[in-house]
């Protein structure tokens, strides 16, 4: 009767995953390696990649050469189940679930921010920013032509709303 509790307790304190869970928990290495073989898969010199580590997260930026190709910068949470955030161009988000399928029909995160990625990268981005006092972005809707072209939007809320504000349209280029 000793060994059952002991079972018990082991299984509380290493609970049991599903095949799904398993299937959704993606690795930071993962996330690195779509990186870096995004940045390997353009002519050498197109881009640079650089990695920075927080307490909290990681961050992996991919520089164009080209001063008019949107940056990509890729936010990965250390703790599992956060997804990871694309910050593209100016101030263009995108939040992708670990399981994917938010922008596109792709069923993981790791294909989706691939298949993202591959168009911004090809210069298939626009995105219009409005910025507020200090070049502070203060909305973004920015729209990646992958059929069909998935369009991204937010804002930040502020306390004057008829604050003078200037709107750039923007043209990304291929890297």
């Amino acid at each position: 009767m000793g060994q059952g509790r002991a079972a018990i307790a082991v299984a509380l304190v290493f609970p049991m995953r599903t095949p799904e869970e398993r299937k959704m928990n993606v690795t930071q290495e993962s996330y690195s390696e779509l990186f870096a073989d995004l940045a390997s898969n353009l002519v050498t010199g197109r881009a640079s990649i650089t990695s920075t580590s927080f307490a909290d997260r990681e961050q992996v930026d991919l520089t164009p050469e080209n001063p008019r190709a949107a940056r990509i910068r890729a936010i990965l949470p250390k703790n599992r189940g956060r997804g990871i955030t694309l910050v593209i161009g100016t101030g263009t988000i995108f939040e992708i679930p670990d399981t994917g399928g938010r922008y596109t029909e792709c069923h993981s995160a790791v294909e989706e921010a691939r298949t993202i990625s591959m168009a911004v990268i090809a210069g298939r981005f626009t995105e219009r920013v409005r910025i507020g006092k200090k070049d502070r972005v203060v909305s973004s809707v920015g729209t990646v032509d992958i059929p069909p072209p998935v369009t991204v939007r937010w804002r930040r809320l502020r306390l004057n709303p008829f604050q003078r504000t200037s709107v750039k349209h923007i043209k990304y280029e291929p890297y």
